[in-house]
């Protein structure tokens, strides 16, 4: 799969930096990989589907050999078409994916601090962790301090419920880069709320619960960046406008700390149809099909998979 131009580095906006350009190359490495294992597994499901179908009609006893052999030569045809329209989604949303969800954040603390390199570096290949190898690969090729970010951030998502004594243990540059993180994430649901039709809505995971969490950590760690802690007010509360997580966030001067305060707001549109195509079964009426339906798409959950905690959680 070669990279189109969106994904260059030099049209990301990211700083010009040889250790971020550096960890940007890890992370792109792995997105195209786990999008080419994605599509090769939409490709071996759409045979499995479809040969199942073949091989139930096979068992009817209803066609001759001849009528067999022109079944299966349709059958060949509907699952190319079908496997290049999902390729065509894909490959719509993998660029676009990868640059909301990962160099966003990133962009998030080089706007705070251009000069943050490793913090930006950790959060460019925190997706790319998957296994004790992968980690080993990132300290290797990155060095102990980008690797250490990582690990912290990794660990914490691990035991969301030892939130609090974790992060009295993380260094000011794991809760920069978490928090980063989070603003990345509302920033981009903030986004995508934005342009749904009418009829739609997003939701945050976790709903109010895991709001407030958010809300508890920025405000655990606020005053290690203050323009970053200014971002996460506002990108909350952008948020808040659009989606109904049931609380905004406000600043207590005198502590300098956040508190949740409840809010009351549904925005317009509750309705079906927000989680992305549910679709038809694969392959539809395979050989009654309706002409103007199309070949049937699979069900989809949407490109990105991997890490659900990285965006903040949103």
């Amino acid at each position: 799969m070669n990279m189109k131009s969106s994904l260059a580095f030099e049209n990301t906006g990211l700083p010009e930096n040889e250790t971020i350009k550096k960890a940007y190359e890890f992370g792109v490495k792995s997105h195209v990989r786990r999008f080419d294992e994605e599509l090769k597994m939409a490709h071996k499901s759409i045979d499995a589907q479809l040969n199942q179908q073949f091989d139930m009609i096979k068992m009817s006893g209803q066609y001759n050999e001849e009528q067999l052999k022109q079944l299966k030569k349709q059958q060949k045809q509907v699952a190319n078409q079908i496997k290049d329209q999902i390729e065509n989604q894909l490959m719509a949303t993998r660029d676009v994916d990868f640059l909301a969800r990962v160099v966003g954040p990133a962009k998030v603390v080089a706007e705070s601090d251009a000069s943050a390199e490793n913090v930006v570096s950790a959060i460019l290949v925190l997706e790319t962790v998957r296994s004790p190898k992968d980690y080993e690969e990132i300290k290797q090729g990155l060095g102990d301090k980008i690797s250490g970010i990582v690990a912290e951030i990794l660990d914490m998502e691990a035991y969301p419920s030892e939130q609090t004594s974790k992060i009295a243990g993380m260094s000011d540059d794991s809760k920069r880069a978490n928090l980063a993180v989070m603003v990345g994430g509302m920033r981009s649901l903030a986004d995508m709320a934005k342009q749904l039709p009418p009829e739609q809505k997003l939701m945050m995971v976790g709903g109010k619960d895991a709001a407030k969490n958010k809300i508890d950590f920025a405000s655990a760690v606020r005053g290690i960046d203050s323009k970053l802690d200014d971002m996460f007010v506002e990108a909350f509360n952008d948020v808040s406008k659009v989606i109904d997580v049931g609380v905004r966030v406000e600043v207590d001067k005198d502590t300098n700390t956040l508190k949740a305060v409840d809010v009351d707001i549904t925005p317009p549109g509750i309705g079906p149809g927000a989680g992305g195509n549910s679709g038809p079964g694969l392959g539809g009426d395979f050989f009654g099909n309706d002409d103007k339906k199309g070949p049937a798409t699979p069900p989809s959950k949407g490109f990105g998979g991997g890490n659900k905690k990285l965006g903040g959680g949103f």
